[in-house]
C-alpha cells in the first residue's frame, strides 16, 4: 500500500523557495525522508526584457503554493510541515487537506520539463507586419532584420513616400 500522498500547501507569496528549503532542512534533521520524501515548487524558465536586454528568469507556476509528498498518518509529520515558518496551511477540506492525485503532479512536472518558454519567433524576414502600438501605430512595413535576443525587429516603413528603417519591439508587431 502506498504510504505517501501529495498535498498542496498555501504559503506566503514569494516565500515558496524559503519554505521548501526550510522544510527540506527540517526533514533531514529529523530523519523523516521516508515519511516526507519530496517538497516541490514548480517553476519554468521564461525570457524577460529588462533594460534593453533579454534575460532568462525562473517563474513560479503556482505562486503562493508548495507541493509536498508526505505520509500524514502520523501527526508528527503534519506538525513538521504545518508548523514551518511561512506555511499558512494545507489546501482542501479539514485540517489535513485533500490529497492530490500523483497523475496531476506528474502532469505538472512533465509540463515544466517539456516546455521552456522561448522568445516569440513567429515573425520572419521579408514578412509584412502591422505596428499595433507605440508612436508608429497603424503603419505597416516589411521586416528586414530580427534580433531574437532583444525581441526586436528592423522594419522598413513607407512614410509619405520615404522608406524609413525603424527598430520595433516584438510586442508591438502583428502579422
Amino acid at each position: 500500500m502506498k504510504k505517501t500522498n501529495w498535498y498542496a500547501l498555501q504559503v506566503f507569496t514569494s516565500h515558496e523557495d524559503k519554505v521548501k528549503h526550510t522544510l527540506e532542512a527540517k526533514i533531514a534533521l529529523l530523519n523523516k525522508e521516508e515519511d516526507i520524501p519530496e517538497v516541490y515548487v514548480p517553476k519554468k524558465i521564461v525570457y524577460r526584457k529588462r533594460d534593453g536586454k533579454v534575460r532568462e528568469a525562473e517563474q513560479k507556476l503556482y505562486p503562493g503554493y508548495v507541493f509536498v509528498n508526505a505520509d500524514l498518518r502520523s501527526s508528527d509529520n503534519w506538525h513538521i510541515i504545518n508548523d514551518t515558518e511561512g506555511v499558512i496551511g494545507f489546501i482542501g477540506n479539514g485540517i489535513l487537506g485533500e490529497p492530490i492525485a500523483d497523475s496531476e503532479i506528474e502532469a505538472i512536472k512533465k509540463s515544466v520539463s517539456d516546455t521552456r518558454e522561448q522568445p516569440d519567433v513567429r515573425l520572419k524576414v521579408g514578412e509584412t507586419v502591422s505596428i499595433k502600438s507605440g508612436p508608429f501605430e497603424g503603419y505597416s512595413g516589411v521586416i528586414e532584420e530580427i534580433n531574437i535576443h532583444k525581441l526586436e525587429a528592423v522594419i522598413l516603413i513607407d512614410m509619405n513616400g520615404n522608406q524609413r528603417k525603424m527598430i520595433i519591439n516584438y510586442e508591438s508587431l502583428e502579422n
